[in-house]
């Protein structure tokens, strides 16, 4: 059965490379289009890869604070969406 998948990438520091983290990522997207699937890719401009760290220092950054609280609206609005 068909699934959508969200993505939630950093844009900031070290670019994306298809190594790691990186490649499963795009391991996982390949098979969820292959198996007709649908992505959604949200990107946050000057997050880091620990963006959603609620710790007081990581949040001082606008940038961080305000992907923690786009991809917490998405990933609610998802799972809102699963239910019957």
């Amino acid at each position: 059965m068909p699934f959508r998948s969200r993505f939630f990438v950093k844009r900031s520091g070290r670019s994306l490379a298809p190594q790691g983290t990186d490649h499963a990522t795009r391991h996982a997207a390949s098979r969820s289009l292959a198996a007709g699937g649908k992505i959604d890719i949200v990107l946050y401009p000057g997050a880091p890869h620990d963006f959603d760290n609620p710790g007081r220092n990581r949040q001082s950054n606008p940038a961080n604070s305000a992907a923690l609280r786009g991809a917490m609206v998405r990933a609610i609005a998802a799972v809102d969406g699963l239910k019957d």
